[in-house]
């Protein structure tokens, strides 16, 4: 629908079950490469970030993320 209105290429990278994390991951290593003028990305408010924290926080794999980077 947004292409149709702006007349625009739009490429969704959505995917269900994603969260912040994920998508900053997927925008560093997939959208930034493709040199977007605009990119759009909504987050939930009910739970997305407390999810977050608790991925970046409870597993190993988000160390960077974390404010005293360990």
């Amino acid at each position: 629908m947004l292409a149709r209105l702006t007349g625009k290429n739009v490429y969704n990278l959505a995917l269900g079950g994603y969260g912040p994390n994920q998508y900053y991951y997927l925008l560093q290593t997939k959208a930034f490469g493709l040199k977007l003028a605009t990119i759009i990305c909504g987050l939930y408010r009910g739970d997305d970030f407390d999810n977050a924290y608790r991925i970046t926080y409870g597993l190993n794999y988000w160390p960077s993320l974390r404010c005293d980077g360990a």
